[in-house]
């Protein structure tokens, strides 16, 4: 590996195809949730939250797992790109945790939030989708503004995408 970052474009072409694994992986959490969802399906609350928590559980797994294991996801292998710490050094446990946390939250939870927020506040689902995607696109499109292009979960988490694409000989 050398110490160049994955280029932006890469990495938003891996993000595509990791939406494909998510996908998949989001149906098995839903089939181990589904019998859950049955049992309790008298108390709501209480089937929607074991939903999330076994959707967040499998979405963790897939994730850490992965970048533990191989420090790359199917996806980010196939676009040669690693994830490290920002200095280069394998990523701690700690860093991987936070930057899954961070990604949930920017990516999931805020623009959940921001949605829900919208429509108990009288705005239309159009608009409400559009002031949601807005903080949906924040994460990434500070990687416009970061210095070496990276998205924000990275920068909050200490971690960073690099190249694995061996230097060519001169």
């Amino acid at each position: 590996m050398n110490n160049a970052y994955a280029s932006l474009k890469a990495r938003l072409i891996a993000m595509i195809y990791e939406s494909l694994l998510v996908a998949a992986v989001t149906f098995v959490g839903l089939v181990v949730a589904a019998p859950f969802a049955f049992v309790l399906r008298e108390w709501p609350v209480f089937s929607s939250t074991l939903i999330a928590l076994i959707l967040l559980w499998a979405w963790r797994w897939y994730f850490v797992g992965a970048w533990r294991k191989k420090e790359q996801t199917l996806a980010m292998k196939t676009w040669n790109i690693v994830l490290k710490s920002a200095n280069g050094q394998r990523a701690s446990r700690k860093q991987l945790n936070l930057r899954f946390i961070w990604a949930t939250l920017l990516l999931l939870l805020i623009p959940s939030a921001v949605y829900l927020v919208a429509r108990h506040y009288g705005h239309e689902p159009k608009s409400a989708l559009v002031l949601g995607m807005l903080w949906w696109i924040l994460p990434w499109g500070w990687a416009l503004l970061n210095r070496e292009r990276q998205f924000l979960y990275d920068v909050l988490a200490g971690t960073a995408l690099f190249s694995a694409k061996k230097p060519e000989k001169a």
